[in-house]
């Protein structure tokens, strides 16, 4: 599952990137300010969960399915 995500800050930064994951309805837009924040100094990405804004749609739609989805974005 692709997952759409946007990105703050320089990904060569030496630090760990930060993941930010959306609540319930919401997308990768609500975390623009607090990524922007975070970014002066780490490397932040703000998902959107499958079956949210800008990522894609599938018929399933289950928690194992979207730690899956965040696995396989950060590998």
């Amino acid at each position: 599952m692709h997952l759409h995500a946007v990105q703050y800050g320089n990904r060569s930064a030496v630090n760990t990137p930060i993941i930010i994951l959306h609540g319930l309805f919401g997308n990768s837009r609500n975390w623009h300010p607090v990524a922007r924040a975070l970014s002066e100094k780490q490397t932040v990405y703000c998902l959107d969960l499958r079956n949210h804004g800008q990522s894609a749609h599938s018929d399933y739609m289950d928690y194992p399915s979207m730690a899956g989805d965040v696995r396989d974005f950060i590998r």
